[in-house]
């Protein structure tokens, strides 16, 4: 009688779970993780710098509105997702471009079953489950040579004056944290060139409301800065669990197999 390994047994039973794999859903969620713009999204957003020059901070909050290159009915059905940012520091700025270099910060993402996402209120960006919690990723910048966690165009001065920013992310939790802590990013943490890795890559835009506008939100905090965030990273396909139960029978065929042979 033909017998067959351990690696045979196992493989064809993930071969056939993968075959069966169909679209990420993490808290409601849904994504293609095999698709060409896994993983990206892009946002509107609202933010405000608190305090002038070193030791100022930035924070804000924000809607997805577009991930994979799918619309919000297709990853969100039902729900929204959203996220808010603080923590950022101004370390540096550069004497003469006013350039901003910045250290810290935390970015956490939540789903929430209950769509209710206004611009104007901020409790309404962190009203629902935390689907992801990143932290800026200390780095040394290409254009700046210095290190920081966010850099950054100075803050706009007047209207029709806008700017953007780059940076790098790594998980810390979240019900999605497997799914992405990937080391995605090489990248040179310090000055004295040591290798590292970060798990996304954000870039941003922003510029002044129109004609100068400004509003206080429910958090009791100022805005005047609107624009978007791009990120990017990669998903792990996470084993489903038809996969992990093919793979279990496999064993246990295999095992009654031999035990069978040894009879």
């Amino acid at each position: 009688m033909k017998t067959i390994s351990l690696a045979a047994a196992l493989g064809g039973a993930l071969t056939l779970g993968s075959a069966h794999a169909a679209l990420m859903n993490v808290g409601g969620v849904v994504w293609d993780p095999d698709s060409l713009f896994d993983f990206s999204s892009t946002d509107t957003m609202v933010e405000t710098i608190v305090g002038p020059g070193i030791g100022a901070t930035i924070q804000g909050y924000a809607k997805i509105t577009n991930l994979n290159n799918t619309g919000e009915a297709v990853f969100c059905p039902g729900c929204e997702l959203t996220y808010a940012f603080s923590g950022y520091t101004v370390s540096a700025i550069d004497a003469m471009t006013g350039a901003l270099t910045w250290s810290g910060g935390t970015i956490d993402v939540y789903v929430d079953s209950t769509p209710n996402y206004n611009g104007l209120l901020a409790s309404t960006a962190t009203d629902g489950v935390l689907f992801l919690s990143l932290a800026g990723e200390a780095h040394v910048d290409a254009l700046t040579g210095l290190v920081g966690t966010l850099h950054s165009d100075p803050t706009p001065a007047s209207t029709g004056v806008a700017g953007d920013g780059r940076g790098f992310l790594s998980v810390t939790g979240g019900l999605a944290a497997a799914n992405f802590d990937t080391n995605s990013y090489p990248i040179v943490a310090d000055l004295m060139g040591t290798a590292g890795f970060a798990d996304f890559l954000f870039t941003s835009s922003f510029q002044l409301l129109p004609n100068g506008n400004t509003f206080v939100s429910d958090d009791g905090v100022t805005y005047g800065l609107f624009g978007s965030n791009d990120l990017s990273g990669n998903t792990i396909s996470m084993p489903e669990p038809a996969t992990i139960t093919l793979a279990g029978l496999a064993l246990m065929g295999l095992c009654f197999h031999q035990r069978r042979k040894r009879v």
